[in-house]
């Protein structure tokens, strides 16, 4: 049984495909170079108050004041975190600080991995750190297009 050159090029293009989502798959049961909480790596220890969040999809940007509410983490030095909203507790969890690179970045970047999430309100479970200047803590999602986060220390 012969088969024919389309065939043979559709067949050929659905493997690469197919390949090529397999290599992107990310395993986040098995962190890659943890970097240990306690260290208090970048100082990301201690209260962060959001201040805005950027959508380069839509060049939109929210704020506590749009949205009529303000939100926060707190990451403790025994590798704890607290999702705050509103003041109040919204979820909680363990976190671990990873290296690898990223859809965003051609070099290594530290990855800030939440774990056993508990709460109402869902996180991002994988996020790029990027400091800027002292007492900023940006998180980006990791995709060209997603939301970029931004903290201040409080």
């Amino acid at each position: 049984m012969q088969m024919s050159f389309q065939s043979y090029v559709a067949s050929v293009t659905v493997a690469a495909i197919c390949a090529f989502i397999a290599s992107c798959s990310v395993d986040n049961t098995q962190p890659v170079n943890p970097i240990q909480p306690n260290q208090s790596y970048h100082g990301i220890i201690g209260t962060w108050e959001w201040v805005r969040s950027y959508d380069p999809s839509a060049d939109y940007n929210d704020t506590p004041e749009r949205k009529g509410y303000t939100k926060g983490y707190i990451f403790e030095s025994s590798g704890e975190f607290q999702f705050l909203k509103k003041n109040a507790l919204a979820g909680r969890g363990r976190f671990v600080i990873t290296r690898r690179v990223t859809t965003l970045f051609p070099d290594t970047m530290d990855i800030l991995n939440m774990l056993d999430i508990s709460g109402q309100d869902t996180v991002h479970t994988q996020q790029v750190i990027v400091y800027i200047p002292p007492g900023t803590l940006h998180l980006l999602e990791d995709c060209p297009m997603c939301w970029k986060h931004t903290y201040f220390r409080r």
